[in-house]
């Protein structure tokens, strides 16, 4: 099945011909970091003419010139390159000329999109620096921003299941100051008794230790070893046996 519906859109009913703009303007920047301009941000008052009939200009307040960020999409943009700066914005009715202008000042006000890794568990002795475990993912609509962390570390005890309970905050900011901040948790976990590790043998040999009384060659006169107290041989004995 399907149906048909005609939309007539019509004028404002007896719009007027003035034109009156604000003053001042904050113009912010979508998740695109660009914004189209349209009449309807500047115009105040009315009724108008539909808005889309009005022409549009966009000077620098400066230097005068026309701004347009992307020629090749319809009407006039703004982008990450504006940002911060000043403008003159004229709105002009085609048909009687008359025009109207607010000054604009272009501003990026969305924070950047932050995710933090999931929380995770670690054996004791292990690391958790990011490049092991994983980092934030920032998503900033004009250009980068700049991800830090910052670690709280809580000592573990014995009543407690871990060695240290850190907790992880990552901020993001972006080069217009926005910021965005989100916590992970990393815990690591004590270490029982049956998962300690030996260390090996001191001298590298796995063997018992040697006896005085084990020397092999029993007669061999080591005396000219002997050293003063408080030492007792110079290593002859163990090296000879």
């Amino acid at each position: 099945a399907s149906c048909i519906m005609c939309v007539e859109v019509k004028d404002f009913p007896n719009p007027i011909r003035e034109l009156i703009c604000n003053d001042d303007i904050q113009l912010s920047l979508d998740d695109n970091c660009e914004i189209t301009l349209n009449a309807d941000m500047f115009l105040e008052g009315g009724p108008y003419h539909c808005y889309d009939d009005y022409v549009i200009e966009a000077r620098d307040w400066i230097t005068n010139a026309l701004v347009d960020a992307n020629l090749l999409k319809a009407g006039v943009q703004l982008g990450s390159r504006q940002i911060g700066k000043a403008f003159k914005i004229i709105v002009i009715d085609p048909i009687t000329g008359n025009s109207c202008w607010s000054h604009a000042t272009l501003e990026d006000k969305l924070a950047p999109v932050l995710t933090c890794p999931a929380d995770t568990c670690l054996p004791c002795g292990s690391s958790y620096l990011p490049s092991v475990i994983g980092s934030a993912i920032v998503v900033e609509n004009c250009g980068v921003a700049n991800l830090t962390y910052i670690d709280k570390i809580l000592r573990g005890s014995c009543s407690v299941s871990y060695q240290e309970l850190i907790t992880r905050k990552w901020i993001a900011t972006d080069a217009s100051g926005n910021k965005s901040e989100c916590t992970q948790i990393i815990t690591i976990s004590r270490t029982g008794l049956g998962e300690v590790a030996v260390p090996k043998n001191y001298d590298g040999l796995e063997e018992d230790m040697l006896l005085c009384s084990g020397k092999k060659d029993t007669l061999k006169n080591v005396t000219p070893h002997y050293l003063f107290d408080p030492y007792c041989v110079d290593g002859y004995l163990l090296d000879s046996v």
